[in-house]
């Protein structure tokens, strides 16, 4: 089972980086923005790391456990970036998850941060009033999403 200590410093900073990386530049570079939808994805972000971390198929991993673990995050700083620019950081730092992790892990982890982002895009999608451009803000979500899974190279 892979753990933070079989990462060199600089690999975990990477490694860990993805988890809020990944929702957190859908966040910023998809669909209209706003106070208010910062705050609703922000807490669903939140609210996706709590729950997800406690479910079953993602509590056993030591990993995924360190790597949403309150001290790793508590002053963290994940740059907005553009579109291009935060699918290169993922690629980057999914190669050295997959150069260090054995498959099965390294496979769970990008599942657990799939999962993730699908939390967060499906969040604002509870609000009763739909805000203007809702639609291409959605599929623009969903095309995200696909390029994300394309990237972990998920089914």
């Amino acid at each position: 089972m892979t753990t933070r200590d079989d990462f060199t410093e600089a690999e975990w900073q990477q490694v860990k980086a993805i988890v809020l990386l990944a929702p957190g530049n859908m966040m910023a570079n998809v669909g209209p923005h706003g106070p208010l939808r910062a705050v609703r994805e922000g807490i669903a972000l939140v609210a996706g790391l709590s729950a997800l971390s406690r479910d079953p198929r993602y509590q056993a991993s030591a990993l995924i456990q360190a790597a949403v673990s309150e001290d790793e995050y508590r002053d963290a700083d994940i740059p907005a970036l553009s579109y291009e620019e935060s699918m290169a950081f993922l690629r980057e730092a999914v190669a050295v998850l997959d150069r260090i992790a054995p498959a099965e892990d390294a496979l769970l982890y990008k599942q657990f941060v799939l999962d993730l982002t699908r939390h967060v895009a499906n969040a604002f999608d509870k609000v009763p009033l739909k805000v203007v451009g809702y639609k291409r803000m959605a599929e623009q979500k969903q095309r995200y999403i696909a390029d994300l899974k394309a990237l972990f190279g998920l089914s």
